[in-house]
């Protein structure tokens, strides 16, 4: 199984920002900086510029747009480096977490073992309800689906969801769901609404637990309103092994 991962992240600025944060735990956690792809909103990437220094993190490839994206757009870009990039599945995560230990290869292990076809992406942390299916597996619903902080999917589901966003920029809410003016933002909304388009019968995603990061970002929060939910992550000294 390849993957390629891949980080969005936005200047949270004057508020603070986490992505520093979030790389020294991905390398300590023993991920190499030339896995990394980093995708910004902006093209500026001089505020970037304090957190891409030294030669260990210089390795680690920054993807800047030609001009300003919005926030689903960002997460959009992010699959579109599957085409310099190919895989069998994307990683795309945000950019205010702390990691377990061996993550890519926890992924990997989890996903072998828990990912089936009418399952059209995997999360390794949620907000909201959960219920629990399998040994650290769990459901929850994909109408309104709450958080989108690590996401995998597989190559040609990723690009699917991709073309369908695009066509679907201003009407992607169905009649009735909340925040209709709002089509730009809520990447986690837009997966989930599209799931169920997709497969109108399958309405829960899978989630992983214990959970594979640690929300860092509660301060300046871009979608979670500062929900952490430490209790559930797995923890920086524990790596995923599939239950017996």
């Amino acid at each position: 199984m390849s993957m390629l991962f891949t980080i969005r992240t936005a200047n949270r600025a004057p508020k603070p920002n986490y992505l520093a944060q979030t790389l020294a735990s991905l390398l300590a956690q023993g991920v190499a900086p030339e896995l990394i792809h980093i995708v910004a909103t902006d093209p500026d990437p001089s505020w970037l510029a304090r957190y891409l220094h030294g030669d260990t993190v210089s390795a680690i490839h920054l993807h800047l747009p030609v001009t300003r994206r919005r926030p689903n757009d960002n997460g959009l870009a992010q699959i579109d480096l599957l085409d310099a990039y190919p895989a069998d599945w994307i990683v795309m995560s945000e950019d205010d977490l702390a990691w377990c230990k061996h993550p890519l290869e926890s992924i990997e292990r989890w996903l072998t073992t828990h990912a089936i076809r009418d399952r059209l992406f995997y999360r390794f942390f949620a907000f909201g309800t959960m219920r629990r299916v399998a040994p650290d597996v769990y459901e929850t619903a994909l109408k309104e689906q709450k958080g989108s902080q690590v996401v995998a999917m597989r190559a040609d589901d990723a690009r699917r969801f991709a073309a369908w966003a695009r066509a679907h920029v201003k009407d992607w809410r169905p009649k009735g769901a909340p925040f209709q003016d709002r089509p730009h933002d809520g990447f986690d909304k837009l997966l989930g609404y599209w799931a169920l388009q997709e497969h109108p019968t399958v309405t829960t995603g899978l989630v992983s637990k214990p959970f594979f990061v640690r929300h860092l970002g509660v301060e300046s929060a871009i979608h979670s309103h500062g929900l952490r939910r430490d209790d559930q992550f797995g923890g920086a000294d524990w790596s995923y092994e599939a239950s017996a």
